[in-house]
C-alpha cells in the first residue's frame, strides 16, 4: 500500500533505513534530520517519530520502529 510522508518524515525514514539495526539518539537524528548543531531540549524528535510511526507501523504486525528507552529509537524490518 501506499504511504504518503511529509518532506521530514521521508527524511527520518530514509536516515533509520540507512543505519537499521542502529540505535539512533534523538541528538543524532537532530543533528542528521534537522541539520541542528546543538540538540535543544524539545520533543520535536518524538513527535515526528509517533507521526512516522502511525504511517509505518500497521495494527497487529510487529512493529519496524521501536523505542529504546532513555536512549533513542531504532528500526528493525519483521523477521
Amino acid at each position: 500500500h501506499d504511504i504518503e510522508l511529509l518532506p521530514r518524515e521521508f527524511r527520518l525514514l530514509e536516515y533509520m533505513m540507512r543505519h537499521h539495526d542502529q540505535v539512533l539518539t534523538r541528538a543524532m537524528l537532530l543533528e542528521e534530520v534537522w541539520n541542528y548543531r546543538f540538540v535543544p531540549q524539545t520533543n520535536l524528535v518524538d513527535v515526528h517519530m509517533g507521526r512516522l510511526r502511525h504511517k509505518i507501523d500497521r495494527p497487529h504486525e510487529l512493529p519496524m520502529i521501536h523505542n529504546v528507552r532513555g536512549v533513542g529509537f531504532v528500526l528493525r524490518a519483521p523477521a
